[in-house]
């Protein structure tokens, strides 16, 4: 077993992050090497095989890194004198998410999406200002006004006529029923007429 070290620091050589990870090779006894390598001796005198193994260490895990202060170098540190190493390679893995995501795995669509939506963003704002300045002089918001007050006059108007008959109504209303109370007084008058030249009938003088 050993460790293994990382190092991140900045363009002024200040110490940014560090970190360290164990590690251990793979067991393999004496017999098992020899026969290994008795069966691999064509591939291995051939240079097709190499007796090596290969670990993965993950040294630094959700790391953010600092705006104001970037990284620049990475050292890395083998704590162990008998280990030989072949070649070394550091890989970094941006965990992205939502737009950041998309343009970093596909960056031709979203160059062409973006690009594209820039243009119709700009040929609309071209045209606003072209109508405004060359387009007609009547303005939507006036034309939309007048259309409004058009249908409230026309609303008022049948709201008018349809109170105008309404009131035609009333008025023969009325007058139906002062024609029928001035015929129910004319009759009253007659028949008091008629019991008073009755009465001045049955009154005899006397002698």
């Amino acid at each position: 077993m050993f460790m293994v070290c990382a190092q991140l620091k900045d363009k002024t050589g200040d110490l940014i992050s560090h970190s360290c990870r164990s590690a251990m090779l793979h067991y393999r006894s004496s017999l098992l090497i020899t026969l290994k390598t008795l069966v691999q001796a064509p591939f291995l005198i051939l240079g097709g095989y190499e007796e090596k193994q290969t670990l993965t260490l993950e040294l630094f895990s959700e790391y953010e890194e600092d705006q104001n202060h970037p990284v620049t170098d990475i050292y890395i540190e083998v704590q162990s004198r008998f280990i030989h190493i072949y070649s070394a390679s550091i890989h970094i893995n941006a965990a992205l998410s939502g737009l950041r995501y998309v343009m970093f795995t596909w960056p031709l669509l979203s160059a062409v999406l973006g690009i594209s939506s820039n243009l119709i963003f700009i040929v609309f704002i071209c045209a606003v200002s072209w109508w405004q300045l060359y387009g007609p002089k009547e303005d939507l918001r006036s034309l939309f006004f007048y259309g409004r007050l058009r249908s409230l006059a026309t609303s008022d108007e049948e709201s008018f006529f349809y109170k105008e008959d309404d009131d035609n109504d009333i008025i023969n209303l009325n007058n139906e029923d002062s024609s029928s109370s001035s015929d129910n007084e004319y009759e009253d008058a007659e028949a008091s007429k008629q019991i008073s030249t009755l009465q001045s009938l049955q009154v005899v003088p006397e002698n």
